[in-house]
């Protein structure tokens, strides 16, 4: 049982690897049912040998996950200074009044 447990916690972990190099964070979610379980059967493990892999698996992801994160808050807060330079802009009307020029909502456009 020990050997069917670690060898199904490695392969969630995979899995789990392989969705985020990938950035399916939706699979992440899916995984999270089988992850608890895994991690349930692997307590009463404690103190073996065999653990030294699992922990490095989950290293491993737990360095990717923050990753994944610090990427997202990167483009984020890249989004908001876009979407908050766009409210900048303005123009002067023939009298010297300064109008804003209004962007549309959706107006953020993506370019590959």
């Amino acid at each position: 049982m020990t050997q069917k447990v670690i060898h199904e916690t490695l392969a969630l972990l995979e899995a789990e690897r392989a969705a985020l190099v990938a950035g399916n964070y939706a699979a992440l979610a899916d995984m999270r049912g089988r992850k608890e379980a895994c991690l349930a059967a692997l307590d009463s493990m404690r103190g073996s040998t065999e653990l030294a892999r699992v922990a490095l698996a989950a290293q491993r992801n737990e360095r990717l996950l923050a990753a994944a994160l610090a990427g997202l808050k990167t483009a984020l807060d890249r989004v908001t200074t876009i979407r908050a330079s766009l409210a900048d802009h303005g123009t002067y009307d023939a009298t010297g009044r300064k109008s804003r020029l209004a962007a549309p909502p959706g107006a953020l456009q993506r370019k590959a």
